[in-house]
């Protein structure tokens, strides 16, 4: 029985008053983007550089072989996209469904 109370007296002697939700958003908001920084936000803002600073043939290519592959395929190299259909390539142990 002693054990609860103490357990109860420490959780209300860590509490120092009303939150201020507004900071703890902020907070929150601030990791997110941290961890987008690191994940797969990162990798979203790669393409999204070699995008914009790429060239007209960097942005067709990638445009085509996103599109014609359903989104498994993203290619900068033109030469090798523009001469025929990019092919469906899902990940391993995934498998492509058809849209009808």
């Amino acid at each position: 029985m002693s054990t609860n109370t103490t357990q109860v007296n420490n959780t209300t002697d860590k509490k120092k008053g009303p939150k201020n939700w507004d900071q703890i958003v902020k907070d929150i908001e601030a990791e997110e983007e941290e961890e987008n920084k690191k994940g797969e936000g990162s990798v979203d803002e790669l393409f999204k550089q070699i995008y914009a600073n790429g060239s007209e043939e960097v942005r067709r290519a990638m445009n085509k072989s996103f599109q014609e592959s359903d989104g498994t395929v993203l290619s900068t190299n033109w030469s090798e996209v523009s001469k025929s259909k990019v092919d469906v390539k899902p990940p391993e142990g995934c498998e492509h469904k058809e849209w009808n």
